[in-house]
Order: structure tokens, then C-alpha cells, then sequence
């Protein structure tokens, strides 16, 4: 038995009632829409980060850049989208680096990862909300800031591991 507890703008939190070993129990859960991040890695061996507001944690945080997947949109279509939106630059090849969730006991959002190369510069289109601070990395400085915690959110943290792993940088 499932029931809608909240419904927002991008999240329904869901109670169910579940039959676990013949007993019944409770689980909550949130339902997320799905997610498309983007690794963009320049022709000169640089990466890309967009610098954000983000209220949950009361920060700005360095991240790849990413988005939510629309409607009937695909992820593919997503990453080609918010890559252009966020950084000001459209990919001519987009290679999928898998995907991941983010925290399966208690929601189910998808995270599809992607590497974006081959960039040609056609500027942003940030929507009307969002703040964003562009800056571009070498693969030495993402490392570091990895190694040093400035680089938090999981999203960006898979993101460059399965980039390292696929281009050995």
C-alpha cells in the first residue's frame, strides 16, 4: 500500500506499507526525478566546474555541471542541454561514464554520467534562478581539490573517478 505524504515542486515523499519476512512495516521514501552530470574536458586538457548555491547545505560548492532530466527528455539529450546551459559550451561528443544513485535506502533518484569533449563555445543560457560561477581546471588542481575536500557533492566526486579510470589522467 503506498500513499503520497508531500508532494513539491521536485520531489513526492511516499509512505508504504511493505510485507518484510511475513510482518508488516513502514518505509518512507522520496521519489527524485533523474539526473543528468556532465564531466566537461576541454581541448587544451582542462576541466570545466560551475560554482553554485546549494540550500540543503547552506554552501556554494564546485561541481560538474548537471541537471533534471525533463518529462520525456533522455538523460543523453539532458547532459547535451544543461552542458551548454551551465558552461556556454556544446559538446560534439558525449560519451557515457554509467550511472549511479545517489542514496537507494531511502529515495530513487538516478545520476547518468557523461563525458563531455570536443567543445565549440556558443555561450550560457542560465535559467532565471540560478547563479552560477564558471571556471575552468587543470587535472592537477581537480585532484587536489578532490583530495582536499573541496570538491564534496558525489555526483562530481564519481564523476571525475570514472573519468580518471576511463582516460588514465
Amino acid at each position: 500500500k503506498r500513499r503520497i505524504i508531500f508532494q513539491g515542486r521536485r520531489v513526492t515523499l511516499f509512505r508504504d506499507r511493505v510485507l518484510v519476512k511475513g510482518r508488516q512495516r513502514i518505509r518512507d521514501w522520496v521519489h527524485r526525478p533523474k539526473v543528468s552530470a556532465i564531466v566537461v574536458f576541454t581541448d587544451h586538457n582542462k576541466l570545466i566546474l560551475v560554482r553554485q548555491y546549494r540550500h540543503g547545505v547552506n554552501q556554494s560548492l564546485w561541481e560538474i555541471p548537471a541537471g533534471t532530466v525533463d518529462g520525456k527528455e533522455s538523460p543523453y539529450v539532458c547532459a547535451r542541454r544543461e552542458c551548454e546551459e551551465e558552461t556556454g559550451f556544446k559538446p560534439k561528443k558525449l560519451i557515457t561514464l554509467g550511472t549511479f544513485v545517489t542514496a537507494p535506502a531511502g529515495d530513487d533518484e538516478t545520476v547518468y554520467l557523461y563525458l563531455a569533449q570536443d567543445l565549440t563555445h556558443v555561450g550560457t543560457k542560465h535559467d532565471l534562478d540560478e547563479e552560477i560561477t564558471l571556471k575552468i581546471f587543470s587535472v592537477a588542481q581537480i585532484k587536489q581539490m578532490l583530495k582536499k575536500g573541496i570538491i564534496r557533492d558525489a555526483k562530481s566526486i564519481i564523476g571525475f573517478y570514472r573519468f580518471f579510470e576511463t582516460l588514465k589522467v
